[in-house]
Parts: C-alpha cells; structure tokens; sequence
C-alpha cells in the first residue's frame, strides 16, 4: 500500500514539476532600443512587430496619454504585423486591443516614435520616443506567444506581471 501512495503522488505531481516550453525570451537592451530609434521607419516596424514584450506606460504621460493607454504597471503586449497591439494588463480579465504604428519626430536627433491608441483616436494616440521609452521595455520573444485574442480571456487574471516573458510561461505551465 505504501508503495502505491508513493508511485501514486509521483505520478501526480509530474505535471506540475515539468518544466515549461522555451520561448526564446530576450532581454531588450538599450543599445537595441537606440538603434531601433534612429533606423528607417520600415526597419523599425520591422524589428517590433510580430514579437510579444513586456513593458510599462512611461511615468509622466499627459493625460491624453493615459486615455490613449490605459493600462498601469507591467503588461504584456503583442504587436502585430497589421498594425493592431493585443495587450494582457493585470487585474484584467479580457484581452484588450488597439492600434500600434512608427511616427516620425519632427527633431530628426530624436529619432523614431512609438505609437499606441486604444481610444480609436489616431490624433490621440500616445506616442514615445522609443529610445526613452526603450528604459520600460523588458523581454520580447517572437511571436503570439501567449496566443493573444481581442475581447478573449486573458490566461490568467494576476494581480502584476513578472518582466520575464519565460517567467510568466512557467508560471501558466506552458
């Protein structure tokens, strides 16, 4: 009998103890952050989309800036090659989406913008200096690596997001 409890158990916790898949999470660096900053908007576009990040709102975002991108603390984002963002937000139980594109600054020193609006509102939409911005970006892996939907259930309500993409698979035991 106990040898049956302890093969049992074993057997039980198996899938619990496997580890998760590795979806190729890397850091992003700042030099990485500046040379998507002055490339040409293409190879900028390029370098972001289909890859899913996590990262913060900058701090002392206008307040058009917090309707453009509501979302407070660590989220995790997809964006996409047409343009649309899927982003899981903490304390979130659905997936929300909005619109992502590369502005141009009019200070050509400044480089590339980053742009996102969840308000429908293309004028209203938050945009950042992505060399500045590069400091709230944390890990990017290619793809939907989350499976992001718009309007779908997030897989996880949680109070904060870890940074770690990796982090966050293991914990949803992916």
């Amino acid at each position: 009998m106990k040898r049956f409890l302890i093969i049992f158990f074993a057997i039980a916790l198996l899938p619990f103890s496997a580890a998760a898949k590795d979806i190729n999470a890397e850091r992003v660096s700042s030099r990485e952050t500046r040379e998507i900053s002055y490339a040409d908007p293409k190879s900028a576009f390029g370098e972001i989309s289909n890859h899913t990040f996590t990262f913060k709102r900058m701090k002392g975002t206008a307040r058009r800036g917090k309707d453009a991108f509501p979302f407070g603390g660590t989220v995790v984002a997809y964006f996409a090659p047409n343009g649309k963002i899927l982003v899981w937000a903490k304390r979130e139980e659905k997936v929300h989406a909005g619109k992502w594109w590369i502005g141009k600054a009019k200070d050509e020193k400044v480089g590339n913008l980053i742009c996102m609006d969840f308000a429908n509102h293309r004028e209203l939409g938050l945009c950042g200096v992505i060399k500045y911005f590069g400091k709230n970006i944390y890990y990017r892996a290619k793809g939907n690596v989350f499976n992001l939907r718009a309007g779908a259930a997030v897989p996880k309500v949680v109070r904060s997001h870890s940074r770690d993409l990796q982090d966050i698979a293991d914990r949803l035991g992916m």
